[in-house]
């Protein structure tokens, strides 16, 4: 089987919807911290940004924020078969402006899933037989279950230390071929921390991305913005 990656078109859109919850978290990221007391908490961090350096972490290939694919039972109403959608029943009225992300978000990585379902893996973060099941889905399905969640938005691996200092140093390097390779590790570690076993065939999807220039340190300091 041929893996095939996101195409351009595919990261432009990874990276604007980057920007677009960077911007919603410069607005609103007091009210999206979810971390519990005494753990890592970056959302503070990427609502501190410049904007410069904001734009140079929107450039990740992947989604740098995550939707809860792993909650089984908060996609019960999307993806289960007991809710028939009627084709003429009037979407609900546009939330706040996280939802409409989140609407966005969801209706790209459906029209991925359903050209592509390695490279929705790849950018997303999620299981293939989650990018599977969403494919699956009818679009009135899909931007109706979008628009009525609430907090559907997170910081992907938002605790975990490591991934957040290297992206949020490196990562927003001023040399593109640093910037590149942290980046690139970082995606490495989204998709490593699956199961190896459920999910052995999907790295392959990573194979056609540009491989990394240069090296850089696991461990970096974290820098202080401007």
């Amino acid at each position: 089987m041929d893996y095939q990656g996101p195409e351009a078109a595919d990261l432009a859109n990874v990276y604007s919807l980057n920007r677009a919850w960077l911007d919603e978290l410069r607005r609103h990221g007091s009210t999206l911290s979810g971390a519990m007391p005494g753990t890592f908490d970056v959302v503070p961090k990427l609502a501190a940004l410049s904007v410069a350096r904001a734009g140079l972490l929107s450039g990740c290939p992947f989604l740098i924020f995550a939707l809860p694919e792993a909650a089984d039972s908060r996609w019960t109403r999307l993806f289960g078969d007991d809710e028939q959608v009627d084709l003429l029943d009037t979407l609900p009225q546009p939330p706040e402006s996280v939802s409409r992300l989140a609407t966005a978000t969801l209706g790209f990585l459906w029209e991925l899933a359903r050209r592509n379902p390695y490279a929705a893996r790849l950018v997303s973060g999620a299981s293939l037989d989650w990018c599977e099941r969403l494919a699956d889905s009818s679009p009135v399905r899909v931007f109706r279950f979008a628009a009525g969640e609430a907090r559907l938005l997170s910081p992907r691996l938002a605790t975990h230390r490591a991934f957040w200092i290297k992206l949020l140093g490196a990562g927003t390097s001023d040399a593109q071929e640093i910037r590149r390779s942290a980046q690139l590790c970082a995606l490495q570690t989204v998709l490593t921390r699956q199961s190896s076993e459920r999910y052995r065939r999907l790295p392959a999807a990573a194979c056609l991305m540009p491989g990394p220039a240069t090296r850089v340190a696991d461990r970096g300091k974290e820098p202080a913005d401007n």
